[in-house]
């Protein structure tokens, strides 16, 4: 596996950009929520973590599962996100949100570089890759 101290700067700014979609998705909905973050970097599992976002009104529940591999330089990190929150925005049937791109460690001024965040509304399991516990034996050592 490459440099695990990269994934983990590369874990924290994706957690991060996601809190601040959530935070936003909160106040427009005067919710509160508690998310969970899973990360899967280079094949292995990192610690868990988990924020709470929002103020006031109804507790919404939900997890992040985040996905980085190596990229091609030493600096880059290849991203992928999933987040499936319940509770939130109940009414509409919304679920949460994804998103794709890379990080550029060596960018100190931008180094996400994820071009657009999707929202998904009535999609309530993590499919393949975000499948954590559907990896193989061989993926997860």
């Amino acid at each position: 596996m490459a440099d695990i101290s990269r994934f983990e700067k590369a874990r924290d700014l994706v957690q991060r950009e996601i809190a601040q979609v959530l935070e936003r998705l909160c106040v427009e909905r005067a919710q509160r929520c508690r998310l969970l973050f899973r990360c899967l970097a280079d094949g292995v599992e990192l610690p868990n973590a988990a924020i709470e976002s929002g103020t006031q009104g109804m507790q919404a529940e939900g997890e992040a599962r985040i996905i980085l591999r190596p990229g091609f330089k030493e600096t880059a990190v290849k991203v992928a996100y999933k987040v499936i929150v319940r509770r939130l925005a109940e009414e509409t049937g919304f679920s949460g949100f994804s998103s794709e791109g890379r990080i550029d460690l060596a960018d100190e001024r931008n180094p996400l570089k994820i071009p657009t965040v999707s929202y998904s509304y009535n999609k309530w399991r993590f499919l393949s890759p975000f499948d954590f516990e559907a990896r193989s034996p061989i993926e997860s050592v």
